[in-house]
């Protein structure tokens, strides 16, 4: 799938589907809430948190691996015709394991105007999509109108669970 693409899919899937403002729109998809509880016990190194993995405080995994890294993020405001504003986001980064596919995106939107998103995006091809030749993943958030001002926080997780230092970006 080439680079082209994405828009024309995003678009195609987003009019298939209904949205609201403030919703993580990436196919039509709303994610989930990072404050949901499973009321899972966790893991050792955190038994509060269900969705820690065992590793240290580095974010490496004891058993091995290494969490991505997010190079760049960069943001552009679209409307999509008869859907909304959005503010499409390509994440730029690095994984020495190879395995973003099947992880996800934890993604704190601070949009003036909005209530604060606060979302867990999985990387399924269908909500944020993977793109392993450019090493990015893409998403999009709906937003009021093409003039908005903010800023997201973003962290990215790969499919063992290592979450990779949060990086702020400016809209």
């Amino acid at each position: 799938m080439t680079r082209n693409t994405i828009p024309l899919l995003v678009l195609a899937a987003l009019l298939t589907t209904g949205c609201r403002y403030g919703e993580v729109l990436a196919f039509g998809g709303g994610g989930k809430a990072l404050g949901d509880d499973t009321g899972s016990t966790g893991g050792p190194s955190n038994p509060g948190d269900d969705t820690s993995m065992p590793m240290d405080d580095t974010g490496f995994d004891p058993g091995g691996g290494a969490p991505p890294s997010i190079l760049a993020v960069d943001t552009n405001i679209e409307e999509y015709p008869d859907i909304s504003w959005v503010v499409e986001v390509t994440i730029t980064y690095t994984d020495p394991d190879g395995d973003v596919d099947g992880g996800r995106v934890d993604l704190l939107a601070a949009i003036d105007g909005q209530e604060p998103l606060e979302s867990s995006v999985p990387i399924d091809g269908s909500q944020a999509i993977h793109d392993p030749e450019d090493g990015t993943v893409f998403l999009a958030v709906a937003v009021n109108n093409g003039s908005v001002s903010g800023a997201l926080t973003l962290s990215l997780s790969d499919a063992a669970g290592l979450v990779s230092e949060p990086y702020d970006q400016p809209l």
